[in-house]
């Protein structure tokens, strides 16, 4: 169950990372 507990953070990690770069140019 490692890969999945690994995989599910690297998705989390991918989202977040998107939707910082979605909301920037509305923050700025």
């Amino acid at each position: 169950m490692a890969g999945a507990v690994m995989w599910q953070g690297w998705i989390n990690a991918m989202f977040s990372a998107l939707l910082k770069q979605a909301l920037a140019p509305r923050l700025n």
